[in-house]
């Protein structure tokens, strides 16, 4: 279930990237939207066979493998709660606060192909390829902005419930 779920977010991200997704190549960036650009890419690392499917199902697995996005989503839900409780609570709002951090945060997945990978690199079992995860562009948030952070998620959730193709909404 998982890794059908990821797969089609995945897709679904590579036809809709807006700033969510970005894809170097040797330090330059990609237009993920661009199939041959992809697919050179791909094919840099994977073989002839490299596609923009071979990197979906590649970065799945690497998903899959870590527990990366369980680890966000578990700090993400610190940013729940009723809002005047939070700022009565330090504890609370650090709390909150935190967990805003993880919602605006960003992965970084690096690849590199397994002969060339260093001891900062995990195998990808069956792969021709070794990764790396990291968690960037975690910014602190400002205490007074608590209010708008859990409007703004007041109006997500609510987006996402009326929402007539619940398939672009997580639930």
């Amino acid at each position: 279930y998982q890794r059908r779920v990821r797969r089609e977010a995945l897709r679904a991200l590579f036809a809709t990237p807006q700033n969510n997704l970005r894809l170097f190549r040797d330090g330059v960036s990609l237009d993920v939207r661009d199939d041959a650009a992809v697919r050179d890419a791909c094919a840099a690392h994977f073989g002839a066979d490299g596609d923009k499917t071979t990197l979906i199902d590649t970065v799945v697995a690497i998903l899959l493998r870590t527990a990366v996005l369980d680890d966000v989503a578990r700090v993400q839900q610190l940013a729940g709660g009723d809002v005047c409780a939070v700022r009565a609570d330090s504890a609370l709002l650090d709390d909150f606060l935190t967990g805003s951090v993880m919602k605006d945060c960003s992965l970084m997945i690096t690849l590199v192909a397994a002969e060339r990978a260093d001891s900062s690199y995990t195998p990808l079992h069956a792969s021709a390829v070794a990764f790396r995860v990291a968690v960037v562009d975690v910014d602190q948030k400002a205490s007074d902005s608590v209010e708008r952070y859990a409007e703004l998620d007041r109006k997500i959730v609510d987006f996402c419930r009326n929402a007539e193709d619940r398939v672009n909404c997580v639930q």
